[in-house]
This record gives structure tokens, C-alpha cells and sequence, in this order.
């Protein structure tokens, strides 16, 4: 279970936001359960829709950057 408190596996298409981004767990500007797009950069035909459920500790994951589960990971691989 992640920051969000929601129950997930590396099968689902999720992802964790960078500490910078997340902004407050709860209330209106939680990203928690937000779905967003991926995509390639310079490729925006290649992209995949993920679920907000964790943040990644910004020593791992600047402004910016995601944590991708190994189901989305696998789609840009």
C-alpha cells in the first residue's frame, strides 16, 4: 500500500509522483487517485494512463520524474 492508501501490485497501471508535484496527500490538491498521461517525450502517440497512488521520496524522483509500475514501465519498453 502506498502514501495514498491504495492497495496495488506492479500488474496495475499506476505510478508514483515525485514528492515536488504531489503537493498535500489529502484534500482538494491531493494528486492522490488522479489519473494522468505518460508519454514519450517528443513522441506524444506513445503514451500510456496511469493511476497516482504513491510518492516517490524526492532522493529517488526530482521535479518531474515518475515512478512507473512494471506494468506501465513495460508499455514504452
Amino acid at each position: 500500500m502506498g502514501s495514498c492508501d491504495h492497495r496495488f501490485s506492479q500488474r496495475d497501471m499506476i505510478v508514483a509522483l515525485n514528492q515536488a508535484q504531489m503537493g498535500a496527500m489529502w484534500g482538494k490538491r491531493s494528486k492522490c487517485g488522479s489519473w494522468i498521461r505518460v508519454s514519450v517525450r517528443g513522441r506524444p502517440s506513445r503514451y500510456v494512463n496511469v493511476r497516482v497512488v504513491d510518492t516517490c521520496p524526492h532522493r529517488y524522483c526530482g521535479y518531474g520524474q515518475l515512478d512507473l509500475s512494471q506494468a506501465a514501465f513495460k508499455k514504452f519498453a
